[in-house]
């Protein structure tokens, strides 16, 4: 950028609070297809990643804007609240997979940019980067806030589901989140359940280091505001 725009003649503190009003994009990454038994051979998302970030584009502008805007991007985007994912019931096993994923990554990329450089997307498609972004963004907010955001999604209201539940995200919480070295401490999770007889939600609480899970209902406007949809079914 030509050093007399009129943007960077301003003083750094008052572009500095420009950053932090930058927009917030809401993208969602597909990780799991499963095939539908009707019509057969069709795929439909199973695990979908809630990807949210501050607009990152000024930081290509010049070097000088990415110095100055990038430490103040990644504050903004950890402020938007923990890693969240929206998940069918029929494949539970798959939160396992994924927090397993994170939790293995968690001293590797801990201090990452979350900038992706050439070097980074490689070969990657677009769904694969957002991946990565969503992980690295995830080890970020683990360090202030260890907590994820589950979306469960069921089709049906069966019976028992409340326990079925319940004993899975007991398994859940005993993944190892820290070493002697690592600075994270082992999250909670908040897991968020729509049927689509409910016209609200319900949620299990499940905290950290406790057995006790807590259980309340949830408005429609908080899903919307933290998941950026009126229903999981939007994006499954």
């Amino acid at each position: 950028m030509d050093q007399s725009s009129p943007f960077l003649r301003l003083p750094l503190e008052l572009r500095r609070r420009i950053f932090e009003f930058l927009p917030v994009r809401t993208k969602y990454v597909t990780t799991f297809k499963d095939r539908t038994k009707y019509p057969v051979g069709k795929t439909i998302p199973v695990l979908v990643l809630v990807l949210r970030y501050v607009e990152r584009n000024i930081i290509q502008t010049c070097r000088q804007l990415a110095e100055e805007a990038e430490p103040i991007l990644e504050i903004e985007t950890m402020k938007l609240g923990p890693p969240s994912f929206i998940i069918r019931a029929s494949v539970l096993s798959l939160i396992k997979s994924l927090l397993s994923f994170v939790c293995a990554t968690q001293d590797e990329i801990r201090f990452r940019r979350l900038r992706m450089t050439d070097k980074d997307r490689g070969e990657m498609t677009l769904n694969g980067q957002g991946f990565v972004m969503w992980i690295r963004i995830a080890n970020l907010n683990l360090l202030s806030e260890p907590q994820f955001y589950i979306g469960l999604y069921f089709d049906l209201h069966l019976p028992g589901t409340k326990v079925c539940v319940a004993e899975y995200m007991g398994m859940i919480r005993q993944l190892v989140w820290w070493n002697d070295g690592a600075l994270h401490r082992k999250p909670h999770y908040r897991v968020f359940v729509e049927y689509t007889a409910l016209r609200d939600f319900y949620e299990m609480h499940y905290l950290s280091g406790t057995t006790g899970v807590h259980e309340h209902w949830i408005e429609k406007e908080f899903i919307l505001r933290n998941f950026g949809v009126a229903s999981f079914k939007d994006v499954l």
